[in-house]
């Protein structure tokens, strides 16, 4: 038995995954110019959920004055995840559902203040 057949498959399906590889990078170096604007695009999201926690903050109190355990945090934000849903349903356009968003990840984010939240651990992220 001739081990040319065999080597020629697998020289076909490595220049095939090499040809993949090499598109995919492509690609990922044609979205490079869009890492540029992320970090201002990350900004603005954190400063718009810090002003709806500010809000909250001034409705509600201090989370020492009304503290939720963490099932009580889920449920607020499933509430205010439908209206969220509920919102874009209605309209054309994502406004209305963007501010219900808002709201959702800042309760998250109080949660978070009051219960604490563990880090991504990279060092055992799957490659």
């Amino acid at each position: 038995m001739s081990l040319r057949p065999v080597m020629q498959q697998v020289l076909a399906k490595a220049q095939y995954e090499l040809g993949s590889y090499k598109q995919l990078t492509k690609e990922n170096q044609m979205e490079k110019p869009n890492e540029e604007k992320l970090p201002q695009l990350r900004a603005n999201v954190y400063d718009a959920i810090g002003t709806e926690r500010y809000y909250q903050e001034q409705k509600w109190g201090m989370l020492e004055e009304h503290p939720q355990s963490v099932g009580g945090y889920l449920t607020l934000m499933r509430v205010h995840l439908a209206e969220a849903e509920a919102a874009w349903a209605k309209t054309d356009t994502d406004k209305d559902a963007l501010k219900c968003l808002r709201k959702v990840l800042a309760i998250g984010v109080a949660c978070g203040e009051q219960h604490g939240l563990p880090k991504r651990d990279f060092n055992n992220y799957p490659e």
